[in-house]
C-alpha cells in the first residue's frame, strides 16, 4: 500500500511540472519558427505583441505588422486567439488600407508546455485547419 502511495505521489507532482494553463498572454512573445519547409536562409521568427500585432523574420526579411508595404500601399497585420475550442484557434488579419482590401489566415494551436506548441495555418480567406499534419504544420520554440 505504502508503495501504491509514493507512486501516486511522484505521479501527482510529475503531472504538476508538465501541465500547462492556456491563457491569452501565453502566446506573448518571440518564438522560432521550426519546420521542414524553411530554406537554407535559416529559420525564421514570429512576434506576438500585446496590442495584437505580429513582427516576422525569415533571414534578413522582417515585416512589422504594425505597419508594413504591400503592393505599394501600408498594410498592418494583427492577430486574435479564440481558446474556447480544441485546439485553439488563431487568425491572422493583414489590412491593406490603401485598397480597402483585407485577409483573413485562419490558424490552430496545440501548446505542448509554455515554450513549445504546434502550429499550422490554412491558405488566406480559406478554411481553418482541423488537425495538424506535416503539410500545414510546424513547431513553434518560445525564444529566450
Amino acid at each position: 500500500m505504502k508503495k501504491l502511495f509514493l507512486l501516486f505521489c511522484i505521479s501527482s507532482i510529475l503531472v504538476s511540472f508538465t501541465s500547462f494553463n492556456f491563457s491569452e498572454e501565453s502566446i506573448i512573445g518571440t518564438w522560432e519558427i521550426k519546420s521542414p519547409k524553411n530554406t537554407a536562409e535559416g529559420e525564421g521568427f514570429i512576434t506576438f505583441d500585446k496590442e495584437g500585432y505580429i513582427l516576422m523574420e525569415y533571414g534578413e526579411e522582417k515585416m512589422d505588422g504594425r505597419s508594413f508595404e504591400v503592393m505599394g500601399g501600408k498594410a498592418t497585420m494583427s492577430y486574435t486567439v479564440d481558446s474556447k475550442n480544441q485546439p485553439i484557434e488563431i487568425d491572422f488579419k493583414t489590412s491593406i488600407e490603401a485598397y480597402g482590401m483585407t485577409f483573413t489566415t485562419k490558424g490552430i494551436i496545440n501548446f505542448i508546455n509554455k515554450d513549445k506548441a504546434q502550429f499550422a495555418m490554412g491558405k488566406m480567406n480559406e478554411s481553418r485547419p482541423t488537425e495538424f499534419t506535416k503539410e500545414n504544420s510546424t513547431t513553434l520554440i518560445r525564444k529566450k
